[in-house]
């Protein structure tokens, strides 16, 4: 998935040098060279000789800590749903009906980590939460998402009762 680079001939029993351009992929840090497609043998353009047809696998981490989408159970998105980038807070408007809410993000990336927390308690990893709503009552949900790389973003819910 990331650029490409030419296929280098060699002799058997030969060293390969390391490419000179380092490739990149979108939502990508590149982490090296490996000889497995799994990427736990590092490749050693030092010592490693070619025996025949060979395969050198790029290794990437993910940056990506975005979400897609937040499901909600019931209520009304507030105008600033859906939302583009982290950062900001969206609202759900809670008709006087409805005395909970199920919120369920969705993570854009499968590697990265989720978590929440509700009015300001701790972070716990969960993928969805069920949160009661009471008359007058704001409730805020933050959302963490924790990609690879370690990149961060945080995302704000209110429940608001209308």
């Amino acid at each position: 998935g990331g650029t490409s680079i030419a296929p280098i001939k060699a002799e058997y029993g030969s060293l390969i040098a390391k490419p000179s351009i380092t490739p990149r992929r979108s939502g990508y840090v590149f982490k090296g060279w490996y000889a497995d497609k799994v990427c736990t043998k590092a490749w050693s353009f030092a010592s490693r000789t070619i025996k025949g047809d060979t395969t050198i696998y790029a290794r990437w981490i993910s940056t990506n800590s975005y979400l897609t989408t937040i499901r909600k159970s019931a209520g009304t998105w507030s105008s600033t749903y859906p939302f583009k980038k982290a950062g900001g807070v969206m609202q759900i408007n809670v008709p006087k009906s409805i005395t909970s809410v199920t919120v369920h993000p969705i993570k854009s990336s499968s590697v990265a980590k989720m978590y929440m927390k509700i009015d300001g308690g701790n972070y716990y990893r969960i993928s969805k939460a069920t949160i009661r709503v009471k008359h007058g009552s704001i409730r805020k949900i933050v959302v963490k998402v924790v990609a690879q790389s370690g990149a961060t973003r945080y995302y704000a819910v209110k429940l608001a009762r209308r």
